[in-house]
């Protein structure tokens, strides 16, 4: 959750792109939303879902946008399967007990 409660309270941004993260991270109308769910891994957001939302929403994204969003994804899927793996980890590390 500590992924999630970071990407939902972000630093101050500056005033340039704080658009983008608006865009990514709003819980209702965010593109994060449309990432596709597989009951598996976090799984990143296809293009194709980009430009369905920039339809459903009437924004037209420009390429540096795009892009930066893209990159805010990539980081976001990195942060929560590290996460993820970290949490597996510690509930595989089974005690060792010692032989006498």
């Amino acid at each position: 959750m500590e992924a999630r409660a970071r990407l939902l309270n972000p630093p101050t941004l500056s005033p340039h792109v704080a658009h983008l993260w608006k865009w990514f991270a709003d819980p209702v109308q965010g593109i994060a939303c449309t990432r596709p769910n597989n009951g598996m891994a976090i799984s990143r957001i296809p293009r194709s879902e980009i430009a369905q939302w920039e339809r459903d929403e009437g924004i037209t994204l420009q390429t540096w946008e795009r892009r930066a969003l893209l990159q805010l994804d990539a980081a976001y899927v990195a942060a929560m399967s590290a996460q993820r793996d970290s949490k597996s980890a510690r509930s595989d590390a089974a005690p060792v007990e010692e032989e006498v």
